[in-house]
Formats: structure tokens, sequence, C-alpha cells
């Protein structure tokens, strides 16, 4: 499984994010309970190639899961759908999840150099 993740994340940073989808999906398939936390590298990665449904199933599978990761991606998807209202939702619970929130949704620089830190690459921003 660790492999598999790893190879997830290579892909990504090799700019192959619809091949890291799939082994995302693998690992899915694998291990449905996703206590390796797969979810929140493929929820980003899902908005990036421009997959918002696929994000919202995603989503919807783990309903008790309280995730910044998640509500960043729901509320780029309903900046996407002009829905302002979702978007302040989201925006006001990622920031109780994460204080830096604000700073890297304004600022690019900010956001990729967390992600790089982090270890995940895929570009919300």
């Amino acid at each position: 499984m660790l492999a598999m993740q790893l190879k997830g994340q290579l892909l990504i940073n090799f700019g192959r994010g619809a091949e890291a989808a799939d082994v995302f999906d693998e690992l899915s398939w694998r291990n449905p309970s996703d206590n390796e936390g797969i979810r929140d590298m493929k929820s980003p990665l899902l908005m990036e190639l421009g997959r918002p449904g696929k994000m919202k199933e995603l989503v919807g599978r783990y309903p008790d899961v309280i995730s910044g990761v998640f509500s960043m991606c729901l509320m780029l998807s309903a900046l996407l759908d002009g829905d302002t209202g979702e978007v302040e939702r989201q925006f006001a619970a990622v920031s109780n999840d994460n204080e830096f929130t604000a700073v890297m949704t304004v600022s690019p620089d900010v956001a990729r150099t967390v992600r790089w830190q982090n270890g995940w690459a895929p570009g919300l921003i």
C-alpha cells in the first residue's frame, strides 16, 4: 500500500496526475476505510484535473470526516459554481481546521511552499 501511495505521489510530482488518480482509485478499492488518508491526496488532485464531481463523490464517501483538505476542495468547487454562500461556509470550516488557510488562499507562493514541505504537490491555487 505504501509503495502504491508513493507511486501516486511521484506521478503527481512528474505531472502525470491522471495516472496518479488511477493509482489512488486502486488504493481506495483495496482499502475502503482509507486509514492511509489517500482521500486527502486524491481530492485536490481531482480538482486539479477538473473533476469536481468526482471529488464531491469522494467526499461523500466519508461523511463523518472533518478535513481541511475536503473543505478547501469543496470551497473551490463552490467558487467554480458561483455559490458564494457555500464558499463562505467552506472557508470558515477550513479556517477552523487550519489557521494558515487565509494566507495560503491569498498567496499561491506560500501555498506551494507549504504543499512542498508537507510532501504533496497538487496545485489547488
